[in-house]
C-alpha cells in the first residue's frame, strides 16, 4: 500500500506521532501549514473560537499529490472539542482525491472525541478505515506504543 501522513500540529505533539507512523509504515509524510498566525493567548483563544464555529482558514498548497496514494492518515489535534480550522480546510480542498483514510489525534481528552470522529467521517463523506485518539498525558509518559502498534497492525490488514 502505497501511504501518506497528512497532519497539523501546533504544539508538535501530532508531528511527534506522525513521525513515528512514518518510521514505522514507510509512508510519506506532509505537514499541513495554517497561514494564520496563532501564537499566544490571543492567538490560542481565536484558534478556540475558529474550531468551535467551524471556521476554515489557509492553508499552504500541498507538495504531493494525493491521487497517488492508496491511503491517508490524517493527523489532528482537538481544539474546543472540534476539528482544527487546518485540517477542515485541508478536507474540504482535498477530500475528492482521498481513496481511503485513518485517522489519529492527541489532544487532552484523548479516546472521549467521539464528535470528533463522527465530524471528520461526515465531511469526508464515508468511515474511516480505522482511527485513534491519544492523551497528551500518554505521550508525556510514553505510554502510547502498544496503541499505535495496533493501529498500525489494524491498517496493514
Amino acid at each position: 500500500m502505497r501511504g501518506i501522513i497528512i497532519y497539523y500540529s501546533k504544539t508538535g505533539n501530532n508531528e511527534r506521532i506522525a513521525n513515528y507512523l512514518k518510521e514505522k509504515l514507510n509512508f510519506q509524510i506532509e505537514k499541513i501549514i495554517d497561514k494564520k498566525k496563532r501564537e499566544g493567548v490571543i492567538g490560542f483563544i481565536i484558534s478556540g473560537f475558529d474550531a468551535l464555529t467551524k471556521k476554515l482558514t489557509q492553508i499552504e498548497k500541498l507538495n504531493n499529490n494525493l491521487e497517488n496514494f492508496d491511503h491517508i492518515i490524517i493527523g489532528t489535534p482537538i481544539w474546543a472539542g472540534n476539528i482544527t480550522p487546518a485540517i477542515r480546510t485541508f478536507i474540504m480542498e482535498y477530500k475528492d482525491k482521498i481513496k481511503s483514510y485513518s485517522i489519529f489525534s492527541v489532544s487532552g481528552l484523548g479516546e472521549k472525541n467521539s464528535k470528533v470522529l463522527k465530524d471528520l467521517e461526515e465531511l469526508i463523506g464515508y468511515r474511516s478505515k480505522n482511527f485513534i485518539f491519544l492523551k497528551e498525558s500518554e505521550l508525556s509518559k510514553n505510554l502510547y506504543e502498544d496503541k499505535l502498534k495496533r493501529f498500525i497492525e489494524e491498517l496493514e490488514k
